[in-house]
């Protein structure tokens, strides 16, 4: 039989594939449709490996009533540069629900009194808000005290970002685990970034990996961490919700 040409498939007349970043925003653009908040849509996508973990976009917690139902509850914060910005009680973040979802997929996966360690970019990075201080630029350096996403620009779009905190954390992570505690990790020692110049004078950073030892676990240096380790507990039936941690 012979094939018609106009059923030969032309490689060239097929719209460009788009690269991964590109699909995995088109995915959280969707996913933000699904948003109740009645001031922005924001959805998050959790990815590891080319692989979709959990999907979110910002609204109340399940079982709550939503924006669209009731109305916003608006209060008004003042950020450490004097801005007022304006938030709405009812509605978490995107990546809150995201992670939420995350931790109850995995939580299936452990048995009771499982442990699992997260490690997470610190809000308040000594280094890093020096080195920003240093540049000249104070509203960088500040931008993590601020409770509202900053916007980091990639190559393909502009994404926001957003510091969770500890305590965030803990309740991402409700009720299916409790926080059994965290350190921080590299304190006084300097991050990647600053290798080229770690290098140089090894006996300086030898002499800082010994002060991060004490300072990772101590209270209020631990904070100012280049990143947070975490480390939480699978809770079983006979955990109730009110047994969480608070530590």
């Amino acid at each position: 039989m012979a094939e018609s040409p106009t059923n030969k498939l032309n490689p060239q007349s097929r719209p460009e594939r788009p690269s991964w970043d590109q699909y995995f925003m088109t995915i959280t653009r969707e996913v933000a449709e699904r948003s109740t908040c009645l001031r922005a849509q924001v959805g998050a996508v959790i990815v590891r490996d080319r692989s979709i973990l959990a999907t979110g976009y910002n609204g109340s917690p399940a079982g709550l009533p939503h924006c669209t139902e009731v109305g916003c509850l608006i209060y008004e914060s003042r950020t450490p540069d004097g801005e007022v910005e304006q938030n709405c009680y009812r509605t978490i973040h995107a990546e809150i629900n995201a992670i939420s979802q995350a931790a109850r997929n995995l939580a299936c996966l452990l048995k009771p009194g499982a442990r699992v360690l997260l490690c997470m970019v610190g809000r308040f990075s000594l280094w890093e808000m020096a080195w920003q201080f240093a540049q000249g630029k104070p509203a960088l350096a500040l931008h993590s005290f601020r409770r509202k996403p900053t916007t980091q620009i990639s190559a393909q779009d502009a994404v926001l970002v957003h510091y969770p905190s500890v305590s965030d954390m803990r309740r991402m992570f409700a009720p299916e685990f409790r926080l059994r505690g965290w350190t921080g990790v590299g304190v006084a020692v300097p991050p990647s970034c600053l290798e080229p110049v770690a290098r140089r004078v090894p006996g300086v950073v030898g002499g800082l990996a010994k002060i991060d030892r004490y300072l990772n676990r101590a209270p209020g240096f631990r904070s100012l961490a280049d990143c947070v380790l975490l480390q939480f507990e699978r809770l079983g039936e006979e955990f109730p919700p009110d047994h969480l941690s608070s530590s």
